[in-house]
């Protein structure tokens, strides 16, 4: 392997770019993919960051069904 990828869904540390840069002079290409990079890349967006009380970004506008779970002993 000469190459890899590394996806989160926040951001970097700068230690993080410092070892992909060190990596790289050793002949091993690192692509380091933060949450906008990520997103951008699968051409989808984020969520708005839901405030309470805003009813348009809210996670559940509906009441989630109630569902059994087989795990649960009657």
């Amino acid at each position: 392997m000469t190459s890899g990828v590394f996806v989160t869904t926040s951001d970097f540390t700068a230690g993080a770019q410092r070892t992909a840069d060190m990596a790289a002079m050793y002949g091993y290409r690192i692509e380091l993919y933060d949450a906008k990079r990520f997103y951008d890349a699968l051409k989808i967006a984020q969520r708005v960051r839901y405030k309470r009380g805003d009813k348009r970004n809210a996670p559940f506008s509906q009441p989630l069904p109630l569902m059994r779970s087989s795990f649960v002993r009657a």
